[in-house]
């Protein structure tokens, strides 16, 4: 409640076998925040208990949705930031994970990704699936968070002290610009980051 303030708005999408969205550039609210995920967690749950897994039969298409995402964040102004919340496991999609990226940078999105690690873990993490994850999150100006149970508060506030400090480079391309992929790099003097 201390992070997000009436200048924020918020979109809530949740993938299972399909897209649904919940909330659509609406104002950072508490109470329309926990109903929004309340409403989609609900809808997965009955949609598991029911067994109806026929209509998944496509398959998980994670990089299709963030694509989609980013679009739809791409028309609205301020800072463009998706926090996806996922294993980073992508079965079947038709945009990859670089073309995501591509995309994102293009569109002036940044994607954070938020995995889930067990205190305890029982069993490997799907390191794939993160390395990936990690690498289009880097690029397209964000990161990857890992949390559990007990951390998931305080990570959702680092998240949005990273946002709130992110500096952002962007400039607008000049109406005479030639059409193309142009790539701006930047440097800090006696360092190796970039």
């Amino acid at each position: 409640p201390l992070s997000l303030t009436a200048r924020d708005h918020v979109s809530i999408y949740a993938l299972d076998c399909n897209m649904e969205r919940s909330l659509d550039d609406v104002t950072a609210e508490r109470a329309a925040l926990q109903r929004s995920v309340e409403t989609l967690l609900q809808a997965s749950t009955v949609r598991r208990r029911e067994k109806r897994k026929e209509q998944c039969t496509d398959g998980r298409h994670l990089w299709d949705a963030l694509g989609l995402v980013t679009w739809k964040l791409s028309e609205v102004p301020g800072r463009r930031v998706i926090l996806a919340v996922t294993d980073g496991q992508d079965k079947g999609s038709a945009y990859t994970w670089s073309a995501l990226k591509e995309l994102a940078q293009a569109k002036g999105v940044a994607i954070f990704g938020l995995t889930y690690q067990p205190i305890f873990p029982v069993y490997a993490p799907h390191e794939e699936y993160e390395r990936t994850l990690s690498a289009m999150c880097e690029l397209s100006g964000g990161i990857l968070l890992t949390t559990n149970a007990v951390d998931l508060p305080q990570k959702l506030v680092q998240f949005t002290k990273l946002v709130r400090g992110r500096y952002i480079v962007e400039f607008p391309r000049p109406s005479n610009a030639t059409p193309g992929l142009h790539r701006l790099a930047v440097t800090i003097e006696k360092s190796d980051d970039f």
